[in-house]
Order: C-alpha cells, then structure tokens, then sequence
C-alpha cells in the first residue's frame, strides 16, 4: 500500500496563482502568498497522509503475525483433535469388549483380573476426559482469536478506505494546483513574448493586465478594429464626448 506523494514546487519570477489568475487579479501578493499557502497546505497534509500510511503498515504487519500464530495453532489443533478421537474410539471399543464378558464369581480372587482392567479403563477414561477439555478450551480460543482477527481485519479494511480517500483527494488538490501553476504560467510566458516582441502598449495592456486587474486578453485590441495610435479611443489620448 505503500504511495510516494510528492509535492510539486514550481516558482515563477512574475508570482503566483493561488486558486485561478482572476481571483487575485490586482493583488500580485495575493497571487504569491495564495499558492504558497496552498502549496505549504499540500506538504502539511503530505506529511500526515505518509505518517497515517506508516502507520497503518505497522497495524497490518501486527494483524498479519497474529493471523500467522492463529492459523499455526490451529492447524496443531486438528490432528490433536484426530489423536484424540481415535483414542477414545479405541477405549470404547475395549470398555465394549469388557462390558460384554463380565466375570461371575464364585471365590473370592476370581475377578480380581477383571476388576484391575476396568480399574484401568476407567483411569484411561480420566485422562481422555482430561486431554478433551483442554482441547474444548483450545479451541475456544482459537474461536475467539478468530473473532477478533475478523474484527481487526474489518477495522483495517475501513483504515484502508479512509486513506485512500485521503490520498485521492490529495492527488486530485495537487493536481488542481499544477493546473493552476500551468495557466498562470502560460500568461506570464504571453506576456513576457508580447513585451519582448516589441508590441503596443495597448497590446502589452491587455496581454499582461489580466495579471494584475483581471483583464480580459481575448478582447479585440483597438489596432484590429482599425483605430490608429494618435486616434479617438487610444490609450492616453483625450476622450471627446459624442454631441
């Protein structure tokens, strides 16, 4: 079960984009402090999801011991059952024989032969008696373990469940953050290649604005609707009201 997480830091010299490049859009801080908080968050919750992962490594391997152990003294068990039982068929097959010829006596000392193979009998029965209590109670254990280990399993199995919920949601955050990083870097890099290109002021307006004050960089510039620098409409030129 064992996950590598990793997060991925990626700094850009014009800043940051915590949740999209609008949210911020005015507040460069904003867009530096926003994904680094994020960022931070996702190493905080790195960190607790791999101890959280080590941790439930250390129940498994606890569980998988006493499964071991359990299934070990189970399986001495069995053909300690079987010994037993094929002991105490034997010991009824001869307590049936014994029964079946009893002794007459006429003097004393006739059944003397008699009386000592019941007297061992019945000392053979003792002990049968006593070996199948302490297989009852062995095997009352064994049940419990069982019970218990069924349990514990269950236990481990919703653990399991929690944590990869955890971690899937994490990889889905980390995901979302890389995306963010992705588009945020694509504006910078529009940007940095309009400035570097030599365009218009307007040009660089709309293609680096939406960095600070959210503009729209999709927006038609006024070179594409015809209107020529100098012109009515054009960034720092004074606007005359429509009489």
């Amino acid at each position: 079960m064992k996950k590598t997480l990793s997060v991925l830091a990626v700094v850009f010299a014009l800043g940051f984009a915590p949740n999209s490049y609008a949210d911020y859009a005015g507040d460069a801080q904003s867009f530096r402090s926003g994904m680094l908080q994020d960022l931070k968050q996702l190493e905080v919750d790195r960190i607790s999801i791999s101890n959280e992962n080590i941790q439930i490594d250390a129940i498994k391997g606890t569980y998988e011991t006493a499964v071991r152990v359990h299934n070990e003294k189970n399986a001495i068990l069995t053909p300690d059952i079987n010994a037993y039982n094929a002991e105490a068929a034997q010991h009824r097959a001869q307590v049936n024989d014994h029964n079946a010829r009893p002794c007459i006596r006429y003097r004393p000392g006739d059944c003397s032969a008699y009386q000592a193979e019941a007297e061992q009998q019945n000392a053979w029965k003792d002990r049968l008696m006593s070996r199948k209590a302490e297989l009852e109670s062995r095997s009352n254990n064994l049940e419990w373990s069982r019970q218990q280990l069924d349990n514990q399993k269950s236990k481990i199995t919703e653990m399991v469940n929690a944590y990869n919920k955890k971690r899937e949601e994490w990889i889905t955050r980390k995901e979302n953050v890389i995306a963010k990083l992705a588009e945020y870097k694509q504006i910078t890099d529009n940007c940095i290649k309009i400035i570097k290109d030599g365009r218009s002021d307007e040009a660089i307006r709309l293609g680096c604005g939406v960095l600070f004050d959210g503009s729209d960089p999709n927006l038609p510039t006024l070179e594409s609707l015809g209107v020529k620098p100098g012109e009515k409409g054009w960034p720092g030129m004074k606007m005359t009201p429509n009489k």
